[in-house]
């Protein structure tokens, strides 16, 4: 069940918070309606999809200080040009507002701008994200060792449609089980959880918190799964 372990390193003790809740102050949460809504706008406002075809968004929260505390600190967004160039942008939380990084354009061309499916901002959806959330604690829950973990935060999202490679594109054309294959909306996200036996450890100011993160798949109708 458990995919890694981890050591925090954070300055005050991680506390266990409602991976729906709108985070605190300046924050918001991981799963929350107001950080889907923000990813959404964020990602449309810095990608221009009538020029460009984006294949994957993901965001993740806070890998410093305040690991666990269920942040959307960081949104990775891949996307593809006219002339089949790729690129990267990150737009990560700094002091208290989300700003965009320069694009990294990478040096090989590897995907068809015109094959590829785009993966429109509006599916990044909060009801979807509740729903799947909803079912991967109960999948932890239900397994035999499912009482000894609590949950902490959620760990990343992502969304992606897998872009069609350049050296595939005849394949793509000739064969529909591929172009299907090419269509599907691939939905992958973690879960952040702490042993209730294993106590917190403090030095100094600092506190050391074991984690784990427990890996999820989920189609589109929100069946969701262990990612073995």
């Amino acid at each position: 069940m458990i995919a890694r372990i981890t050591t925090a390193l954070t300055t005050v003790a991680a506390t266990a918070v409602a991976l729906t809740g709108c985070g605190s102050g300046s924050t918001l949460g991981m799963a929350s309606e107001e950080s889907v809504a923000a990813v959404r706008t964020l990602v449309a406002t810095h990608v221009d999809t009538s020029q460009y075809r984006i294949y994957q968004v993901e965001w993740l929260e806070d890998r410093r200080e305040r690991k666990l505390e269920n942040i959307l600190s960081c949104i990775e967004v891949y996307y593809t040009d006219r002339e089949n160039s790729d690129y990267n942008l990150t737009i990560t939380l700094e002091n208290g507002k989300f700003v965009a990084g320069e694009p990294l354009k990478h040096s090989r061309k590897m995907y068809s701008y015109d094959c590829s499916t785009p993966l429109d901002p509006s599916r990044l959806d909060a009801a979807y994200i509740r729903t799947i959330v909803e079912a991967a604690t109960a999948l932890v829950a239900g397994r035999s060792d499912g009482d000894a973990y609590e949950l902490r935060s959620v760990e990343k999202f992502r969304f992606r449609i897998e872009p069609v490679d350049l050296d595939r594109v005849a394949r793509w054309q000739r064969d529909a089980a591929y172009r299907k294959e090419h269509e599907r909306l691939d939905v992958s996200f973690a879960l952040n959880y702490t042993k209730k036996d294993e106590r917190t450890e403090y030095r100094g100011r600092s506190a050391i918190t074991n984690y784990y993160t427990v890996p999820f798949t989920a189609d589109e109708a929100g069946a969701v799964s262990f990612d073995d």
